[in-house]
C-alpha cells in the first residue's frame, strides 16, 4: 500500500525523534519526553497499520495464459485508481505537525501546560484518524469470462455485491471522455476543459449497465482487462467525446 501520506507521517515522526534528541541535550525534560512519545507512537501506530492494509493489496492475476480465442483465463481483480486512504491520512499528518510544533515551542499558546495538553489531544486525533482509514470502503473490481462484478467491502467487514454484469447482456462498450465547455458568449475561442474518462457498458437497447473510472489499478490488470474485453463480450471499444456545456 504505496501512498505519500505515510511518508510524510515518517518524516515528521523523525523529525520528532531528532527535536526530542536536542531536548534531551538541553535537560528540557517535559518537551523531550512528549516529543519522544508522539514521535514513536505515532511510527508504531502507522507501521501497524500499513502491515494490516498490505493485506488488502489488489493480487496478481492468478492465470495469465491466453485461450486460443485471446481470451484471459482466471479473474482479473483491480479497483479504482485514485481509491486512497484519503482524507484521515490528511487530517493525520496535519494533527501531527500541530502535535510537534507546540511541543517544541510550548510558549505558543498562553501557558506551556495549554500547549503540552494540546499537543496530546492532536496526537490523540492522529491515532484516531489512522484508525479511520481501518473503516473507509474499499471498491474492488473483479472480471472473468461470465462477467464483472464490483464489490464493496469494508475492512475486517464481508464484501456487498454493487452491481454485476454478465456479458452476455452487454450490447455496447465505449471509452467516453468527458468535457466541459465553460466558454461564454465573450470567450467562444476557449478550448473545452478535460474532466473524466469512463468505461462504459451499455445493453442492446442502449441502457448504461455500468460504468468505470479509466485507468483502474493496477496498471498491468487494467491493460490485460481492456485486451480481454473485446474475446469476452465479441464487441469493440468504440471511442466517444462527450461535452457539457455549463
Amino acid at each position: 500500500m504505496k501512498n505519500p501520506m505515510f511518508y510524510l507521517l515518517w518524516v515528521c515522526s523523525a523529525t520528532g525523534l531528532v527535536l526530542a534528541y536536542y531536548k534531551f541535550l538541553g535537560r528540557q525534560w517535559v518537551p523531550a519526553v512528549l516529543l519522544l512519545v508522539i514521535s514513536a507512537s505515532v511510527i508504531l501506530m502507522s507501521v501497524w497499520l500499513l502491515q494490516f492494509l498490505n493485506k488488502w493489496e489488489v493480487p496478481l492475476i492468478a492465470d495469465q495464459s491466453l485461450t486460443s480465442t485471446g481470451a484471459w483465463i482466471g479473474q482479473i481483480t483491480m479497483q479504482v485508481s485514485g481509491q486512497t486512504l484519503g482524507e484521515p491520512l490528511r487530517w493525520a499528518v496535519g494533527c501531527l505537525m500541530g502535535a510537534l510544533f507546540l511541543s517544541q515551542y510550548p510558549d505558543t499558546l498562553w501557558k506551556s501546560w495549554l500547549s503540552y495538553s494540546a499537543a496530546l489531544l492532536l496526537t490523540i486525533a492522529v491515532i484516531v484518524m489512522l484508525l479511520l482509514v481501518m473503516t473507509q470502503k474499499f471498491i474492488r473490481i473483479v472480471a472473468d469470462s461470465n462477467g464483472i462484478e464490483v464489490r464493496s467491502e469494508v475492512r475486517n467487514v464481508a464484501s456487498k455485491t454493487d452491481s454485476k454484469v454478465a456479458w452476455r447482456d452487454v450490447g455496447s462498450v465505449k471509452m467516453i471522455d468527458y468535457y466541459i465547455n465553460s466558454a461564454t458568449q465573450y470567450q467562444r475561442n476557449r478550448p473545452d476543459s478535460f474532466e473524466k474518462t469512463l468505461l462504459v457498458f451499455f445493453d442492446r437497447q442502449g441502457k448504461e449497465l455500468l460504468s468505470l473510472d479509466d485507468p483502474l489499478a493496477p496498471p498491468h490488470a487494467y491493460q490485460r482487462f481492456l485486451e480481454a474485453i473485446p474475446a469476452w463480450t465479441k464487441l469493440t471499444i468504440q471511442k466517444e467525446r462527450v461535452v457539457k456545456k455549463l
